[in-house]
């Protein structure tokens, strides 16, 4: 499978107060996506979790972004729909895109 974006997991260890980081190509299998949250010591569903966006060749607009809301499973979705696209589809993607991501 190949992959369409790379984001970094990051979460606050709550007994040092320090962020772990782990990284991810997505779209992943689901042991994959339990690899990285045992990467990143996400144990339990109370932490604070960050995810950045390092790679995306379909929408670079992506590309540095830091979202705290999706979870990985719909960014998972995300990068999936992202590599079915074809090649117009992208542009098209890519050109409603800049008028969205990036406003305050």
């Amino acid at each position: 499978m190949a992959k369409a974006m790379r984001i970094e997991i990051a979460t606050v260890n709550p007994q040092s107060g320090n962020w772990l980081y782990a990284g991810l190509d997505l779209p992943a299998e689901e042991y994959e996506i339990r690899d990285a949250f045992q990467r990143a010591r996400m144990a339990s569903g109370g932490t604070y979790r960050e995810y950045s966006i390092n790679e995306c060749e379909a929408l670079p607009l992506l590309v540095g972004q830091r979202l705290d809301s999706p979870t990985v499973r719909e960014l998972n979705f995300l990068a999936q729909r992202l590599e079915s696209l074809g090649n117009e589809e992208r542009l098209v993607l890519q050109a409603v895109a800049s008028k969205y991501i990036g406003r305050e």
